[in-house]
């Protein structure tokens, strides 16, 4: 990469982080808003089926790229390319899985955004992106993410409730 589209690609990425990320570097919800989008917080990691959802919807976009974006706290992000299939995705992720990890087009079509404590990821996008990345009714949706993660017995209270916070502020936002 030249130093010049390195110089560009940073100066794009800052922008989308002021803008996507907030102080807990978590999805903004007011950028979430301003674009009329939807948000989708999945429990656990992206598997290969969600991966292949995933690449399916991004090219549905047009896009045989992607930038991916990952981050520690507080750190400067590290930026690069991912082609866009099931197994980019996946090793795109795995090589990211103690940090923060974004993906989305140049254009911001969509943002996946993976947290960095693998307890969940979120779909951000128009209501055909989302349907097409995740597979199923809002309801089931909802259904998978307490049934299968939120009230299960193992999770303390504490987690539970920050569980049950971040479907509300995202997926129930008003």
């Amino acid at each position: 990469m030249s130093e010049s589209e390195r110089s560009r690609i940073d100066g794009w990425c800052g922008q989308f982080m002021r803008k996507w990320i907030d102080a807990n570097e978590e999805m903004s919800i007011k950028a979430l808003r301003e674009m009329n989008w939807w948000s989708l917080p999945v429990p656990d990691v992206l598997d290969s089926m969600k991966a292949e959802w995933l690449a399916d919807a991004i090219d549905r976009l047009g896009d045989e790229e992607v930038v991916g974006i990952a981050f520690e706290f507080k750190a400067n992000p590290d930026v690069e390319r991912v082609h866009v299939s099931r197994d980019a995705i996946l090793e795109y992720n795995f090589r990211n899985t103690w940090r923060t990890a974004i993906l989305t087009s140049v254009s911001e079509l969509f943002v996946y955004y993976k947290h960095n404590s693998n307890k969940y990821y979120m779909l951000c996008g128009d209501s055909n992106f989302i349907s097409c990345s995740y597979r199923c009714t809002l309801d089931t949706a909802r259904k998978i993410y307490f049934e299968e993660y939120t009230d299960l017995e193992f999770n303390n209270e504490s987690e539970r409730r920050y569980m049950v916070e971040l479907w509300e502020r995202y997926v129930d936002r008003k």
